[in-house]
């Protein structure tokens, strides 16, 4: 059906359509450059070899979902940097506090341990969602509309927690900037490469969703790209899930620290 294949190409559901009705015409997702004109190229030629016709034939290209240029590349400038900012800068900031001792003078204080890493948390969040909300703003984000601007503020905020607690993880296990640093950049770079050739199989595909990337970046796309035409409640979910699992492991293990 012409009408449901159009619905499904501006949801992101799929690639490109092909429709005969005297001529052929092939809509085509445009929000990915790469893949609009890699597309583009190909099915001109596998149709035309396909009918044996003449270069002349009536083959139409109709672009679909073209959005901002800047938003394009946004959902994994922001996955970038909510991982990176978490994995490396928050965990090695953690890890300092811990080599020069000056963390030890903050748990023998009345706050509790409790306390000491929800501040910390609250930190990593907030310098997090400021980043990213000023990289949203240089790139035009508010052209998304409200509902979608009021869905990616809590994306961000949840991915920020998810993150935050690696990096908190990551320095309460370690005695050293130096180790902490290390040791991050050793999951920042595993953490991202799945997702970005989540693509390219079957495998990588499924191996990508055991990481919380996988799915702030997925979000991200939808909202950023697609601008909510398709439901992201699930991968929201799945985000949500992995902020908790990672808050606890964190508490957990900082309650450890003497």
């Amino acid at each position: 059906d012409k009408n449901l294949g159009i619905e499904s190409l501006k949801s992101g559901q799929i690639e490109g359509l092909i429709v005969y009705e005297e001529g052929f015409t092939v809509y085509l997702d445009s929000s990915q450059s790469l893949t609009y004109f890699f597309l583009k190229d190909n099915l001109e030629s596998l149709i035309r070899v396909y009918l044996n016709e003449s270069p002349e034939s009536n083959i139409q290209f109709v672009p679909l979902n073209s959005t901002i240029s800047s938003l394009s590349f946004l959902p994994i400038w922001i996955t970038i940097t909510i991982t990176m900012i978490g994995v490396l800068i928050i965990s090695g900031g953690f890890a300092e506090e811990k080599e020069n001792k000056t963390l030890y003078s903050i748990i023998i204080s009345p706050a509790s341990k409790f306390d000491i890493l929800v501040g910390k948390g609250i930190f990593g969040v907030l310098f997090t969602f400021i980043t990213i909300l000023i990289m949203c703003l240089l790139n035009g984000v508010y052209l998304i509309g409200i509902i979608n601007i009021l869905k990616l503020i809590v994306v961000i905020l949840v991915a920020s927690v998810s993150f935050t607690s690696i990096g908190l993880l990551i320095g309460s296990l370690t005695d050293s900037q130096s180790t902490a640093r290390s040791i991050g950049t050793i999951i920042y770079f595993p953490l991202l490469f799945p997702t970005l050739i989540a693509d390219l199989s079957d495998f990588t595909r499924v191996f990508a969703r055991f990481f919380p990337t996988h799915y702030l970046y997925t979000t991200l796309e939808k909202l950023l790209i697609y601008q909510g035409k398709v439901t992201i409640t699930k991968d929201l979910s799945i985000l949500f899930i992995f902020a908790i699992i990672l808050s606890i492991l964190t508490l957990l293990n900082f309650r450890k620290v003497k």
